[in-house]
């Protein structure tokens, strides 16, 4: 059974209009622990923390950049998000639009914002939709696809 947040942030399990205070209790933790990821990888990025990103992805993990093509599995990411964090400073800001849940699998689809200062200190505006896919592995939640492109088409 799907759980949805919409913007409000409030639990809704999909199909069940009378669920028992258990379940929405449940429901609102499991969607706080999927965030919680969400949360943690713009922390680990404002932080320039490699370490901390890398462990928020499933090893299989996929991001999607836009313009370029797929980066597959952390062996891929880990260099990635190593040169970017060691060249670039992120002051990044998110907002959580949607968390759907279905079993072990679940996606959070949010706006991101703020700036990014360049190795040679210009400051770029960030204005960015995405979609993260994050799937049930060894008791918690880990990123298994990440999609984000500029809301804007001329990346402004």
């Amino acid at each position: 059974m799907p759980i949805v947040t919409p913007r409000l942030g409030c639990a809704i399990v999909a199909g069940c209009l009378a669920c028992g205070p258990a379940l929405e209790v449940d429901a609102r933790a499991e969607v706080a622990r999927i965030e919680a990821v969400a949360h943690g990888l713009m922390a680990a990025d404002n932080a320039r923390d490699a370490d901390r990103v890398m462990a928020l992805y499933a090893p299989d993990a996929v991001m999607l950049p836009p313009g370029e093509p797929p980066v597959e599995g952390i062996a891929a990411l880990r260099p990635r998000y190593e040169a970017f964090l060691r060249t670039h400073e992120p002051a990044l800001a998110f907002t959580i639009e949607e968390t759907v849940v279905v079993g072990d699998l679940a996606y959070v689809r949010g706006r991101t914002g703020g700036t990014i200062r360049g190795p040679e200190g210009a400051e770029r505006a960030i204005d960015d939709v995405f979609l993260m896919v994050l799937r049930r592995l060894d008791g918690g939640w880990k990123i298994s696809r990440l999609m984000f492109h500029p809301v804007s088409e001329d990346g402004a």
